[in-house]
Protein backbone atom coordinates (compact mmCIF):
# COMPACT_ATOMS: atom_id res chain seq x y z
CA UNK A 1 0.00 0.00 0.00
CA UNK A 2 1.48 3.50 -1.09
CA UNK A 3 0.18 4.99 1.93
CA UNK A 4 1.89 2.70 4.40
CA UNK A 5 5.54 3.23 2.58
CA UNK A 6 5.00 7.26 2.52
CA UNK A 7 4.38 6.96 6.19
CA UNK A 8 7.09 4.95 6.58
CA UNK A 9 9.61 7.33 4.50
CA UNK A 10 7.72 10.59 6.49
CA UNK A 11 8.50 9.16 10.07
CA UNK A 12 12.48 8.10 9.50
CA UNK A 13 13.09 11.12 7.88
CA UNK A 14 13.55 10.48 4.48
CA UNK A 15 11.20 13.37 2.86
CA UNK A 16 12.98 16.48 2.78
CA UNK A 17 10.11 18.52 0.57
CA UNK A 18 6.21 18.54 0.51
CA UNK A 19 3.70 20.16 -2.10
CA UNK A 20 0.06 20.11 -0.31
CA UNK A 21 -2.51 20.89 -2.57
CA UNK A 22 -5.28 22.78 -1.50
CA UNK A 23 -8.62 22.29 -3.60
CA UNK A 24 -11.17 24.67 -2.29
CA UNK A 25 -13.78 21.65 -1.96
CA UNK A 26 -14.80 19.83 0.90
CA UNK A 27 -14.20 15.95 0.70
CA UNK A 28 -14.82 14.52 3.91
CA UNK A 29 -11.84 13.07 6.36
CA UNK A 30 -7.99 12.87 5.43
CA UNK A 31 -5.30 10.57 6.33
CA UNK A 32 -2.91 12.48 8.93
CA UNK A 33 0.79 12.68 7.51
CA UNK A 34 2.13 11.03 10.07
CA UNK A 35 2.41 9.28 13.51
CA UNK A 36 2.81 11.93 16.37
CA UNK A 37 4.81 9.22 18.51
CA UNK A 38 7.24 9.20 15.93
CA UNK A 39 8.72 13.11 16.76
CA UNK A 40 8.06 16.27 15.27
CA UNK A 41 9.72 17.93 12.13
CA UNK A 42 10.10 21.62 11.65
CA UNK A 43 9.02 22.46 7.37
CA UNK A 44 9.32 26.17 6.24
CA UNK A 45 6.90 27.29 3.95
CA UNK A 46 9.00 28.41 0.41
CA UNK A 47 6.02 28.97 -1.63
CA UNK A 48 2.40 29.35 -2.69
CA UNK A 49 1.02 29.24 -6.27
CA UNK A 50 -2.11 29.51 -6.98
CA UNK A 51 -2.87 27.38 -10.11
CA UNK A 52 -6.02 28.09 -11.70
CA UNK A 53 -9.04 30.05 -11.36
CA UNK A 54 -11.30 28.39 -8.68
CA UNK A 55 -8.67 29.21 -6.44
CA UNK A 56 -6.64 25.67 -6.32
CA UNK A 57 -2.96 26.36 -4.47
CA UNK A 58 0.23 24.40 -3.96
CA UNK A 59 2.20 24.67 -0.76
CA UNK A 60 5.93 23.65 -1.28
CA UNK A 61 7.53 23.08 2.15
CA UNK A 62 11.11 21.67 3.21
CA UNK A 63 12.14 20.07 5.97
CA UNK A 64 14.73 21.31 8.10
CA UNK A 65 15.56 17.96 9.92
CA UNK A 66 15.53 15.83 6.69
CA UNK A 67 18.20 12.76 6.78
Amino acid sequence: MVQKRTRIFFNNGLIDELFLTIEPISFGEGLPLHNASQGERTASLVSVEKINAQGTVVLHYVYANAS
